[in-house]
């Protein structure tokens, strides 16, 4: 995974302390990204990937999660929607220094200073919320002012009383690097990223890094959470995946030209990241 990019979120400067919108497009691209705000995001209508910190798994229509400050996180949309309609997600993103340092030491909101300091500094997910959280996230990208201060508050203590959520990252999972770190990840990730489709040997990747190639594979392991074998292969499969359904190549032509030296090998590596076969991935979606 490369270094995740920080994005400044102009939405508050204009809001005030809560900003709320409706998310639209054609797909949700990768975006590897972190901010200083809390965000709460409900999937409305779109399926793929969803990464947070070092927790990867799928998502699908009513995927709910918060993210604390500074936490990497991307939802990276796959297959295709009919003509003229758009993939939807509501958003919302706040800052505690713009609530009031006194806010949360009220005693009526214990529970969201509870899940906003404990819980979503890893991320939370709540695999299943009641159709209120939809509701209220649809009041919250409605109102303004006040009135959106007020039902954030009310969808935060709904939330934070739901016994099912789950938290997303390792407990002892830190995205901070050094700046050195940072530059020389991202100067690798570039190269990995620019060249996954040709021959890649770990020696040859380390060089970038001016590292042995042991010292390189503790430290990628390290700072992505992944094996070098690892992150490449998902590459590749992301790569393909979109392929298969954007074009008419068949799956053993995509396979080379994802950088598969074998149709055997990219069948096993497609399943292990995708839970299914190629084939059963195409019927799937295509359908």
């Amino acid at each position: 995974m490369r270094s995740p990019v920080y994005e400044h979120i102009t939405a508050l400067e204009s809001a005030g302390a809560i900003a709320a919108f409706r998310r639209a497009g054609r797909s949700f691209p990768f975006q590897w990204h972190y901010h200083p705000e809390y965000e709460l995001t409900l999937i409305l209508r779109s399926s793929g990937t969803r990464v947070v910190g070092d927790h990867l798994a799928p998502y699908s229509d009513g995927d709910l999660v918060l993210i604390g400050p500074n936490l990497p996180h991307t939802w990276e949309s796959e297959g295709t929607l009919p003509r003229g309609e758009n993939m939807l997600a509501d958003v919302m993103q706040f800052r505690l220094d713009r609530l009031g340092a006194d806010l949360l030491a009220q005693p009526e909101l214990a529970r969201i200073r509870r899940l906003l300091q404990e819980g979503a500094p890893r991320g939370v997910h709540w695999p299943a919320p009641p159709a209120a959280v939809q509701a209220g996230m649809r009041a919250i990208v409605a109102s303004e002012g006040l009135e959106r201060l007020l039902q954030a508050l009310r969808l935060l203590d709904l939330l934070a009383g739901l016994p099912d959520c789950v938290p997303l990252c390792s407990p002892d999972y830190s995205p901070q690097l050094a700046a050195g770190d940072r530059l020389r990840l991202e100067r690798v990730t570039d190269h990995i990223h620019e060249h996954f489709r040709s021959p890649l040997r770990l020696g040859d990747v380390a060089a970038v890094a001016h590292m042995s190639p042991s010292h390189f594979s503790r430290y990628f392991k390290k700072a992505t959470r992944m094996t070098f074998v690892s992150y490449v292969n998902h590459l590749r499969i992301g790569w393909a995946s979109r392929q298969l359904l954007e074009s008419e190549q068949t799956i053993a032509h995509v396979a080379y030209a994802a950088g598969f030296n074998n149709l055997a090998n990219f069948n096993r590596r497609f399943k292990d990241v995708k839970g299914m076969s190629p084939s059963q991935y195409l019927r799937r979606f295509r359908h």
